[in-house]
């Protein structure tokens, strides 16, 4: 299907049902990862997702990152939330350029995407997507806010508490 697609938007959307089956099975198996591996996965895929849809992505990840060991339900809801943040951008902001950045904040994770699609953050409807991603985060204890894009399009800043995981601050 993903192979055969009609349209790299299709493609995509392939992409993303078959890598939320690979997440159900990880999960089941409770393969935890540490913060960096976690990262590393969510980073490689990004990659392809965009590459596919012909669209780029600057990933800028802090040297003093803290690497706590992040259980698998952590892992997987850090997965989603970019996912579907990425999905988000293809699909419905057109973006061609979407920037992922990850830095420590204190005793938390502070990671946003940045598109640069088209459309305010306060014109994005609260679909399933959205909900689910305010879902996820209140799952980590975290919060998401959208505001307008460095790039022009939107900006979705996740703020994940490092304390949770076990970590220690910077």
């Amino acid at each position: 299907m993903i192979y055969t697609a009609p349209t790299p938007a299709f493609a995509d959307q392939a992409r993303a049902v078959v890598q939320n089956l690979r997440d159900a099975v990880s999960r089941l198996r409770g393969e935890p990862g540490t913060l960096s591996n976690v990262l590393a996965d969510i980073e490689a895929e990004s990659r392809q997702r965009l590459w596919t849809v012909e669209a780029e992505l600057l990933w800028e990840q802090a040297a003093d990152l803290p690497d706590p060991q992040l259980d698998s339900g952590q892992a997987l809801h850090l997965h989603r939330i970019v996912r579907e943040g990425i999905s988000n951008a293809i699909r419905h902001a057109a973006a061609k350029r979407l920037r992922v950045r990850i830095r420590p904040d204190g005793g938390q994770l502070l990671l946003d995407l940045s598109d640069d699609g088209f459309g305010p953050p306060d014109a994005i409807q609260g679909g399933r997507g959205v909900q689910g991603m305010h879902s996820r985060a209140a799952e980590l204890q975290s919060r998401i806010d959208r505001t307008p894009g460095t790039f022009g399009g939107t900006k979705i800043m996740l703020r994940f508490p490092l304390a949770a995981t076990g970590a220690v601050s910077p």
